[in-house]
């Protein structure tokens, strides 16, 4: 099970995450199971995307794809 959060960062965050809570934040998970019958992993991720008071979910969300084309990438240096 693995999870990141994405977004601008700022000092002063009051949720602490150090994330600008007025801009979307991003929240991606993912899950690895093992399909017996074709003896392989599958790796599913859910992004969760927040911004003010809404939250969109998107299931089988694809970091390596690029999925809807939201390209999750580091920016700062």
């Amino acid at each position: 099970y693995q999870e990141c959060f994405f977004g601008e960062l700022d000092s002063k965050d009051t949720i602490g995450l150090g994330l600008d809570t007025l801009k979307p934040i991003y929240y991606l998970t993912g899950k690895m199971t093992y399909d017996i019958e074709e003896s392989k992993d599958i790796f599913s991720q859910t992004l969760k995307v927040f911004y003010k008071n809404h939250t969109l979910t998107i299931l089988n969300y694809s970091i390596i794809d690029s999925s809807l084309n939201i390209k999750l990438e580091c920016t700062s240096k």
